[in-house]
């Protein structure tokens, strides 16, 4: 089952699969908040512009990108 489809489908997995999500997309997450590219360009910082390059650059590509992803590499033990 398609991870974004399970996560809003699957009541009782819905916890683990934003869990496992997160885990996924966290590190990337925070570099997307371009708080430094911001400061150097313009000198100054727009947080509701960074949280949404965060939010498109990160989760939606994740969404989108993790099915396809996962049919292309190999299978790993304990995956599904």
């Amino acid at each position: 089952m398609p991870y974004s489809w399970a996560v809003f489908t699957s009541q009782e997995h819905r916890r683990e699969l934003l869990r496992i999500g997160w885990k996924s997309v966290g590190k990337i997450f925070v570099l997307a908040l371009d708080a430094v590219y911001q400061y150097i360009t313009v000198r100054w910082f727009y947080p509701v512009e960074a949280v949404v390059t965060a939010v498109v650059l990160a989760l939606v590509l994740y969404v989108l990108l993790r099915a396809p992803v996962n049919r292309l590499t190999p299978g790993k033990p304990g995956r599904g």
